[in-house]
This record gives structure tokens, sequence and C-alpha cells, in this order.
């Protein structure tokens, strides 16, 4: 028999206290709060901070029943470097874009509007007055800038002695595309001046009448010296 140390009782079993003081401890202890222990503690500390106050553009954003405006990734506020590589890429296209443009216009301009100074080019024998008929161009041969060139050379007389005026020479190129045209004489009952390239049509005297050339046929500076034809450089 074993006497309790709380209680004075005589008690059988192991231990120092009765079993009647033992439960008594237990639901003591039950109801007794205790210190955490220390994983809670660790546990505790990494755990997420406690809300915030949310942003001004957040809280508008709920009073509204909103989404909150977004930041698109990579924006140009985002990455700077982004930003000016665009802005070099783009200005060099337009740079290139405008040099490529400015060729294509000048050669346009070159087909619209050739060096019409007759200096450019010395006159140059083509022939006896009474080698154009009257009413029938007739392709002649020139030298102009250092190539081999046509022009039609027109008499618009009645016989082999045209005045001032009467006689033409028209550059035998096309104003569209510069390509070479053909005369043909029973076209319209009065003869065109035909483009292979695109279609377009002039009248014996280089007027447009057909097809999407943008003006007349060029004219070249012609003259009468001791009966003979000499022509030169375009002046129309």
């Amino acid at each position: 028999m074993k006497t309790c140390t709380r209680c004075g009782a005589a008690f059988d079993g192991e231990g120092e206290i009765c079993p009647h003081c033992r439960r008594e401890l237990d639901e003591v202890a039950r109801w007794t709060p205790h210190p955490p222990a220390a994983d809670a503690l660790v546990s505790a500390a990494g755990a997420a901070p406690p809300p915030t106050r949310p942003a001004p553009a957040q809280a508008e954003a709920d009073r509204q029943g909103e989404a909150p405006p977004v930041s698109e990734p990579g924006g140009d506020d985002d990455d700077p470097e982004g930003v000016s590589r665009r802005r070099f890429l783009t200005n060099t296209a337009l740079t290139v874009g405008g040099v490529v443009g400015v060729g294509y216009l000048a050669l346009g301009l070159r087909y619209l509007f050739p060096n019409v100074s007759a200096a450019a080019t010395p006159l140059q024998d083509v022939g006896p007055v009474s080698a154009f008929p009257p009413m029938s161009p007739t392709l002649a041969t020139i030298v102009q800038d250092g190539v081999q060139d046509g022009v039609y050379v027109v008499n618009l007389s009645n016989g082999s002695n045209p005045a001032p005026g009467q006689l033409l020479a028209l550059d035998f190129h096309c104003t569209h595309l510069n390509c070479p045209v053909t005369w043909y004489p029973g076209v319209a009952g009065v003869g065109r001046y035909i483009c292979p390239c695109h279609g377009s049509q002039f009248t014996i005297q280089g007027a447009h009448v057909a097809g999407p050339a943008p003006r007349p046929m060029f004219r070249h500076q012609v003259v009468i010296r001791n009966g003979r034809v000499l022509v030169g450089g375009i002046i129309s």
C-alpha cells in the first residue's frame, strides 16, 4: 500500500498520488491555457503579412465594381531600352521608305518632264526635206546623251516644201513608261501612233487620245537649213 502525497489516502498502484488526485490534476490541466510551442512561433513568423490598405486605383475600382487598371508587361515605362529600339527601327523604316519613294518620284518625273533644253542635244542632220513625204511620219535616228534615239519627222504640208511650223520632230517614246511607239496609218481613218506596251494612242501631231499616257508626245527642235532637216533636243 502507498500513501498519496497530495491527499494522504492509501492506494495501490504506481506513482506518488492516488488515482483520484491524478484525475483532478488532469482535469485542471485540460482547462488551463498553455504558451505556444516553439514550432508554432516559427510557423507564425513565416506566415503572410496582414493585409494592407488598397491602393487608390484599387479602392476606386472596388467602389465602382470594376476591375482595377492593369499595366501591360513590357510597356513603354517597363523597358526604356525596348522603347528606344522600337523608335530606332520605326525611324529607319521611314527613312528608307522616303528614299525609295523619292527615287521612284524622280524616275516618274524623268518620264514626264525630261530635259527640255534644246542645247543639250546639238542639231543633227537627218536627211533632205524630200525624204519626208506629206502626212506620213518617218522614223529618223539621232544621238541623244551618247545613245542612239529615234524621232518621227512629220511633214504637215501638202508638198516637199513645208513652211515653218509645218515640220515636226516627235520623240518616238510613249510618255507613259517610255516604250517606243509605232505609226499605224489606217487607224480611225487618219492614223495613230500606238504604244505596244499599254495601248496609249496619239494623233499624227502627237496629241494624246487614248490609253494611260499622261501627256502628249515630246517634241524635238527641228530646223530646215539649205534643204536639209536638222533635229535637236526635246523642247516641249
